[in-house]
């Protein structure tokens, strides 16, 4: 369960407007490579050993997969692909390496997380 509670804000744009409320999650307390291993370890034959093993094995697999031009599916989950932000030229002599202004890991949710997202429940706080 998701929980949110209600902000009050004024409009950036427009000091003269009424203030607007919104909804803001909290308590979103970070996950990390240690708590998904016990619970995966739970849930399956492996011990916690090996998935951490295999965890720190995809932290440094990604990201070369990523470098060599390979978008990484990993299924139900989802796909991570590389975005990359280029500078225009005018002739395509022009264009080079350094036309890439900066490069980003992109995260698309597979089917399966998009459908788990849309069933959570919201509680307000």
């Amino acid at each position: 369960m998701l929980r949110y509670k209600i902000v009050k804000q004024r409009n950036a744009l427009d000091k003269d407007k009424k203030e607007m409320y919104y909804p803001r999650l909290t308590n979103r307390r970070k996950c990390n490579l240690y708590d998904l291993a016990e619970d995966i370890a739970r849930r399956s034959t492996l011990s916690k050993a090996d998935i951490i093993a295999t965890l720190v094995s995809l932290e440094d697999i990604i990201p070369e997969y990523l470098s060599n031009g390979r978008s990484v599916d990993l299924g139900h989950l989802g796909t991570f692909s590389l975005q990359a932000h280029t500078e225009i030229s005018q002739t395509a002599e022009e264009v080079t390496w350094r036309s890439f202004q900066s490069l980003k890991a992109k995260f698309r949710p597979g089917k399966a997380l998009k459908v788990n997202l849309r069933e959570v429940k919201f509680k307000r706080v």
